[in-house]
């Protein structure tokens, strides 16, 4: 009776979005340049790399998302109904009912800064150098402005481009040239209806201003840092107000008489000015960092940091809130053991959690592990767990989390670290140089250190361990030694020795014993692996679509199309990643017979599991779980906490811990429902031990 009145409740409460619920996964944190509020303020749109995810403004929890990958310059109709943005030279309109992209039009330039009219029949762009009018309802176009400049410029924090903006009643279209992108262009607003310029703001009278909500009023701050109040119509000065200090924002609130006034800046906090138009009162508020600004109420502002991510600030109390109220994690790197039946997992805070082979959480470490040039080794019938990162070496036990011993600074700290699958040795060399010395993990003592008088060596880029230690592979950059004529005494390198790609290393005689040339172009050996059994190295350059598999003499055997991710443990597959026009694959090889066993649609570094029936896959935010022979998705797994972690199927099923579980919800596309796990039919408690029995 309980799970019937929990369905109607459901059932009535649904709003004018009315669709099937959907259970939404949590997400750790999101960021990106391309934001835009609903017009009633509740929803967040953000366009990443990943898709389009929609937020609830008050608690940042996740009520939608739309998988296109690298939608840009995001716009909401003002109805709610539809959602716009721009990919590459189109424009597409998403119907926010069905999800489906409803119309699309194609541009000869990348389209940047679209934005609905107010009776939502037209959309206003950049596209190149031309400022364009589409009335999706009657296909037609306006070319409004040709300019001698692109609306738009790259960033180090991204793309930024000109700002569009329709008047309320959408009789008139603003446009306003990016300061850091057309320095020396002029803001224009242009009759939409008799598709005339009405006015023109020079750049050099107008370098900052801002329009209120009514179209009444224009406040701009000049040269000499005032605030300036025109009348709109007429541009006569109603009132001029000083300030103290230098800024490049201003923004009104609402269609009350407070502006806005700071500096945006992705790295350094500035302060927050909030001035009265009326009476010229000045507040100072505390300082903020962010690129970008969005006005949710008159109290509070979204502000967007590619770095820290979207958080709402107070203009009452100065208080920063991160949107995304969550406990769960980032998940870095990915590790298997030496048996497969352990995965540790790089949480976004340092910490190292320890899986077993059913996902299990078994212990954390904390601050465990930091920086991109460590390495992890869990050693088989040994219950502990080698993790490097910096300087120190960390070994801890399984059970207790305890850590076990701890060698400082024995390691170099730029140096990249490559610890052996039984734990015994660590190799480091330095990314990009020639040198390297290897470790006994046992004392901690350096047992070789390899340091070259000359200059021809090539430099070293990726390393990895034969199965038995006898052996250490380094891949190399061979772009610079195809450029370059390097003098060893007094003859020339040749072109055969200028081409050395892998070198193998005898590390009981402490020599080199083998180095040939890849039929890689030029560039650098990105990935280097040995299989399981020994008897096959496996390349991958960084320009190029093709891990090659050589015998141990540097005969080339075959090649497999897509870059080398992992081999499985029985040296049965080989697991590589693809991109192409249509996105990331993942592709799974039987190495004997070199043919595809399956090609899986996702990106991501990828490991074979235990079973050797699934493919683990680290997509950051979380991992994903596939099966090799069907090619289908079995589960999501997420983090949570220090040790919480909660996953979900393609088809709703969820399991989790109890404090996992609270960071996922149903949604209905704008309206969030909390879970009722006693109810719930969904909530498949051992779900993970079923899918992988």
């Amino acid at each position: 009776m309980k799970t019937l009145i929990l369905c109607l409740f459901l059932a009535l409460s649904l709003n004018s979005f009315s669709q099937n619920l959907k259970l939404m996964h949590p997400i750790a944190k999101a960021s990106g340049d391309y934001i835009a509020i609903s017009p009633n303020r509740d929803i967040v749109a953000l366009a990443s790399n990943t898709g389009i995810i929609f937020l609830e403004a008050n608690t940042g929890r996740l009520v939608k998302e739309i998988p296109i990958n690298y939608a840009k310059s995001v716009t909401f109709s003002t109805d709610k109904k539809y959602l716009a943005f721009t990919y590459q030279k189109t424009i597409q309109i998403i119907d926010l009912y069905t999800d489906e992209i409803i119309m699309k039009d194609e541009e000869e330039n990348q389209c940047y800064s679209i934005t609905f009219s107010p009776n939502n029949e037209e959309i206003a762009f950049y596209t190149g150098s031309q400022l364009k009018t589409w009335n999706f309802k009657t296909g037609q176009f306006w070319l409004i402005e040709t300019s001698g400049h692109n609306h738009y410029c790259y960033r180090e924090s991204g793309v930024e481009s000109d700002e569009i903006r329709y008047s309320s009643d959408g009789r008139y279209l603003l446009s306003v040239p990016n300061k850091n992108c057309s320095p020396t262009a002029d803001a224009s607003i242009w009759d939409t209806k008799m598709k005339t310029k009405t006015k023109t703001f020079n750049i050099a009278n107008y370098p900052l201003f801002d329009i209120n909500s009514t179209w009444t009023e224009i406040s701009v701050i000049t040269s000499e840092n005032s605030i300036v109040v025109k009348d709109l119509n007429t541009l006569n000065t109603k009132k001029t107000i000083p300030l103290q200090g230098k800024f490049n924002y201003i923004k009104y609130l609402s269609s009350k008489n407070n502006v806005l006034v700071t500096n945006l800046d992705e790295y350094s906090n500035n302060p927050v000015y909030l001035v009265n138009l009326e009476n010229g009162e000045t507040i100072t508020k505390p300082a903020l960092k962010a690129s970008k600004i969005m006005i949710l109420d008159e109290n509070r502002i979204l502000t967007n940091n590619l770095y820290a991510g979207l958080k709402v600030y107070e203009l009452s109390s100065g208080q920063i809130i991160d949107l995304f109220k969550t406990n769960t994690f980032y998940i870095e790197n990915v590790w298997l053991s030496e048996n497969q039946e352990y995965i540790a997992l790089l949480a976004y805070n340092n910490n190292l959690r320890l899986l077993n082979k059913s996902f299990n959480h078994l212990i954390a470490f904390p601050n465990s592990y930091y920086k991109s040039y460590g390495a992890v080794a869990i050693p088989k019938d040994k219950n502990i767990t080698i993790s490097c990162g910096g300087e120190d070496v960390n070994i801890w036990d399984n059970k207790s989390g305890e850590l076990i011993k701890k060698y400082e600074k024995i390691l170099d700290n730029n140096w990249r670290k490559v610890i052996s699958d039984d734990g015994t040795i660590l190799f480091q060399y330095g990314r990009g140089g020639c040198h390297f010395s290897y470790i006994d993990l046992s004392n901690g003592s350096k047992l070789y250190e390899f340091e070259t008088s000359t200059n021809w060596e090539p430099e070293i880029y990726s390393g990895a361990f034969y199965p038995d230690n006898k052996y250490f592979a380094t891949g190399v950059n061979t772009r610079y030694d195809l450029t370059r004529t390097w003098a060893q005494g007094s003859r020339e390198l040749t072109k055969e020795e200028q081409k050395r790609s892998v070198s193998i290393w005898d590390l009981e005689q402490n020599n080199l014993i083998r180095t040939f040339s890849t039929n890689h172009p030029e560039g650098i050996i990105q990935n280097i692996a040995f299989s399981h059994d020994g008897n096959y190295l496996f390349t991958t350059s960084n320009n190029e679509e093709l891990t090659v598999m050589w015998d141990l003499t540097g005969t080339s055997i075959k090649s497999f199309k897509g870059r080398l991710q992992s081999i499985s443990g029985d040296s049965k597959y080989l697991v590589v990643n693809s991109r192409s026009e249509n996105g990331f694959s993942t592709i799974i090889y039987n190495i004997s017979t070199g043919n595809k066993v399956k090609s899986i649609p996702i990106g991501g570094d990828s490991y074979v599991s235990k079973d050797g029936q699934h493919i683990i896959n680290n997509l950051t935010s979380h991992l994903e779980v596939w099966n090799i022979l069907s090619g289908k998705l079995e589960f999501s797994y997420y983090i949570a906490g220090d040790s919480d972690w909660v996953v979900i199927t393609p088809d709703g099923y969820y399991d989790g811990t109890k404090n996992g579980l609270k960071e996922i919800h149903y949604s209905d596309g704008f309206k969030v429902y909390p879970l009722d796990t006693a109810s719930d039919m969904k909530f498949k408690p051992g779900l993970i031990g079923s899918i992988l029995k």
